[in-house]
C-alpha cells in the first residue's frame, strides 16, 4: 500500500472514531445533571428543640445547609435519603 493510501485510510480511520465519540458522547446523559446547579439555602444548624447538636453548632457560630449527593458516586441515579447529619 503506498504512502498516499494510507494516509487516506488513516484519515478515514480517525473520522469515523471521532464521529463514533461524539455520537456516544452526545448519547450519555450526565449522571449528575440533577446535582448541578443546586441552591444552597444557609440556615441555623438546630433542627428542633431536642436537637442538643444543632443546638451546639449554632452556638459555635456554625451555618448549616442541605444539599442533595449520590450515596454511590458510581451509581449516581440512586436517589440519596435524606440526613440531618453527615456520616
Amino acid at each position: 500500500m503506498s504512502t498516499s493510501r494510507r494516509i487516506k485510510a488513516f484519515a478515514a480511520c480517525a473520522v469515523v472514531l471521532a464521529a463514533t465519540a461524539t455520537t456516544t458522547a452526545a448519547a450519555d446523559p450526565d449522571p449528575f445533571a440533577r446535582l448541578h446547579g443546586q441552591h444552597v439555602d444557609w440556615h441555623a444548624c438546630a433542627l428542633g428543640v431536642d436537637d442538643e447538636l444543632g443546638q451546639a453548632l449554632d452556638a459555635a457560630g456554625t451555618d448549616c445547609a442541605d444539599i442533595t449527593v449520590p450515596l454511590d458516586y458510581a451509581n449516581p441515579g440512586v436517589a440519596p435519603s435524606p440526613s440531618p447529619y453527615p456520616v
